[in-house]
């Protein structure tokens, strides 16, 4: 069994186990028949536990000296299941710096920006302080950064009870006898927000190019370490301060959550201290890449991928992803055998060091991105597919049709006694009464060029990307359409507690996830009919008619906001001619579509111009040097929050800028009052430099929507009158 071969042993990013994963892959596909079956490597700086000591939390009483509690995270208790080895990674943040701390307790729910305002609002200070918060809602990095930015010097991550033991934390409620966490569960993962090498920014970790200082990088400030709930009870039980009489602040560990500082009762007047001793370290990782060169249009790129690393054994994520991408290869290559050759080249990837923040991917992205920009048609990410119910899609607003159309074609994992129970009825059937925020899904429309799109299809959501995985740099980098393949879940209940922890193993996959193989046969199935699609066709199953929808819903959504009135204050009169052009653009969107559709499919250069036309149409909003001081995120139209990595959004970078409004007005007025204190918070830009970057932004993106109209419209000859 292929996920058994790739997970005999812990393979972290960087070690020879991870070597052992990628020589393995690489022969599967030497094996396959595969074309050009090589490794790519690169010379990054990866994080690990300290090699000399460990990291341990634990509760003092400052006066005496005395230890009341500690927590040894290289001794958890996880690790007394007979199937975790010696070389299992010890718990910890990934690019934590190390360090010594002791402070009072401050617990700040989900680490939001939102949650430090309401402790703020309470006169509860975070400078000094030592942070609690639990996981869930936004990325671990931006936790880290929210408490950093207001004077915090450490902060402690945990998981709690509401997220991963639902049914309760006594032992027949969670594993091994429920697929919900026990107490002793700590979940790993990097705190780095940014994306890729972090010494290489914009150029390929390759062994001989320039890197910056490690001191230059953009690593996480202070120490962070994460615990299991059953000791994040002890740390939170006996705390001080304020009941926050809303349930959202309160979880399920059977206690009030109360904000600190400190301690009262059984620890009044002790302190925690937090040692931490991780190590940065340069290490070699390994991409694996294979091919399968197209017939006729060699020099058009299918590219489909899945991560190879894993915090430990990473049986369902990353390696079940994993094995369904060498599953596909698999059966494209028997199709080979048969005398299939693909229309367009297809290219298999698997990327290292994907937990660490997308490095495999994004060095191999930046290796080869003018390649990429002149020739890549899509990239599909084949993720771990099985961690819910059922699997979902994320994808470019233009891929929307080809999205719905290919899971018309794959039979549902779970069709009971329906034989026509397909992926798309799944969807349509649980979408059904979905009430979210419209404008941040894509819509759809009855023009799909295949003329198999019905009314029901209102009624599927696709999101936008986030940048939580390897589609990132093609997406936001390289402005390459892209589709996320990955698990999703109806009511944000955590079907897949072990994330990331020792739990991730066999006996947890086959006894909890899909005990059957139904999930894993039927995603692995689904991206086969997508790769086909895009390979085959003659006409690309692209629809740019969505892209004109979901610009104009957005532009009508930043109106409900105000936006345009909140603009004309500072004189920023640029959202009329926006408006305008979305408008325009809209238009010839429509009436593409409509020319599409008369189009010769055995004309070969009329093809060749229509589909150029529809892939290069995302690359015009790429802006070269990426967004004010985001270097990475390149695209004007979509990408994360700032506030959080994992998020989706459109005019991310807009939103962001309009978030920091009333604060940058509360800035003016303190100026004017002459109060310039700040409670040791960062400030990024000044007043006038953030009104200054919502105009350029705004600029930017006026500019590349005209482009992208003209981009669209029929072919001229150059001088002709």
């Amino acid at each position: 069994m292929v996920e058994i071969k790739l997970t005999k042993r812990p393979h972290v990013a960087g070690t020879n186990e991870s070597l052992a994963v990628a020589k393995y892959i690489k022969q599967t596909w030497i094996d396959q028949g595969l074309d050009s079956v090589y490794m790519a490597e690169y010379q990054v700086l990866l994080s690990y536990p300290g090699s000399e000591k460990a990291n341990f939390i634990e509760i003092i009483s400052p006066m005496h000296g005395q230890t009341v509690f500690i927590n040894f995270t290289s001794l958890p208790r996880e690790q007394d299941k007979p199937f975790v080895d010696k070389k299992f990674p010890d718990a910890f943040n990934a690019y934590s710096p190390p360090g010594d701390v002791v402070g009072e307790l401050v617990y700040a729910n989900y680490g939001t920006e939102s949650d430090f305002e309401e402790l703020e609002n309470e006169n509860i200070t975070i400078t000094g302080k030592i942070v609690i918060a639990r996981y869930g809602r936004i990325f671990r990095g931006n936790k880290v950064d929210n408490a950093a930015k207001r004077g915090a010097i450490g902060v402690i991550l945990y998981t709690d009870p509401e997220e991963v033991a639902e049914a309760g934390t006594n032992a027949s409620m969670v594993y091994n006898n429920t697929r919900w966490l026990p107490g002793d569960g700590m979940q790993r993962g990097s705190v780095y927000e940014e994306i890729g090498d972090p010494l290489t920014p914009r150029l390929p970790a390759l062994k001989e190019i320039f890197r910056i200082r490690e001191e230059e990088a953009d690593l996480p400030d202070i120490p962070s370490q994460p615990i299991g709930y059953k000791d994040a009870k002890i740390l939170l039980e006996y705390m001080a301060g304020l009941d926050i009489d809303k349930p959202d602040w309160q979880g399920k560990l059977g206690i009030r959550y109360r904000t600190g500082p400190g301690f009262e009762g059984r620890y009044q007047n002790h302190v925690v201290r937090m040692n931490i001793h991780n190590e940065l370290k340069s290490r070699k990782i390994f991409n694996v890449i294979a091919t399968i060169p197209g017939d006729i249009e060699p020099d058009r790129y299918v590219i489909v991928g899945s991560a190879h690393d894993a915090w430990g054994y990473g049986y369902v994520n990353p390696s079940s992803g994993t094995a369904q991408l060498l599953e596909i290869s698999d059966a494209f290559s028997n199709l080979r055998k048969k005398g299939w050759s693909p229309r367009r080249t297809i290219i298999f990837c698997t990327w290292d060091a994907s937990k660490y923040g997308q490095i495999g991917s994004t060095e191999w992205v930046e290796e080869h991105l003018a390649e990429l920009s002149a020739r890549a048609v899509v990239y599909i990410n084949c993720e771990s597919c099985i961690e819910t119910e059922d699997f979902r899609v994320s994808a470019s607003p233009i891929l929307r049709d080809a999205v719905i159309n290919a899971s018309r074609k794959v039979p549902a994992a779970d069709d009971g006694d329906d034989e026509d129970e397909t992926v798309f009825k799944e969807w349509a059937e649980r979408d059904d009464d979905h009430d979210g925020d419209d404008s941040r899904e894509i819509g759809s429309d009855d023009n799909d060029m295949d003329g198999d799109i019905t009314d029901d299809d209102d009624d599927i959501v696709i999101s936008p990307l986030g940048a939580e995985s390897d589609h990132a740099a093609f997406a936001f980098y390289a402005g390459i359409p892209s589709i996320d393949v990955h698990a999703d879940n109806e009511d944000d209940s955590n079907f897949f507690p072990a994330e990331n922890t020792a739990y991730d193993v066999y006996d947890y996959f086959i006894r909890f996830m899909d005990p059957d193989f139904k999930k894993s046969v039927s995603c692995a199935e689904y991206v086969s009919v997508l790769i086909r699609l895009f390979a085959d066709k003659k006409v690309l199953p692209f629809d740019v008619d969505q892209l004109g929808a979901v610009l104009k819903s957005n532009i009508k959504k930043l109106k409900e906001l105000k936006i345009p009135e909140i603009l004309l204050e500072r004189n920023i009169t640029l959202f009329d001619n926006l408006e305008e052009a979305v408008d325009d653009f809209e238009k010839q969107t429509k009436i593409f579509n409509n020319k599409l559709k008369e189009i010769d499919e055995n004309d070969i250069m009329a093809t060749r111009m229509v589909n150029d036309q529809m892939m290069y149409l995302e690359r015009i909003f790429i802006k070269p040097g990426g967004q004010s001081d985001d270097w990475f995120h390149r695209h004007l139209l979509f990408g994360p929050s700032d506030l959080d990595k994992y998020s989706d959004s459109i005019f991310s970078d807009l939103m962001d800028l309009v978030e920091e409004i009333d604060e940058i007005k509360e800035e003016e007025e303190d100026e004017k009052d002459g109060d310039d204190s700040d409670e040791g918070e960062e400030n990024d830009i000044e007043p006038d430099e953030h009104w200054d970057e919502i105009n350029i932004y705004l600029s930017d993106l006026l500019v590349s929507v005209r482009q992208a109209t003209r981009f669209l419209e029929p072919f001229k000859v150059a001088y002709d009158d």
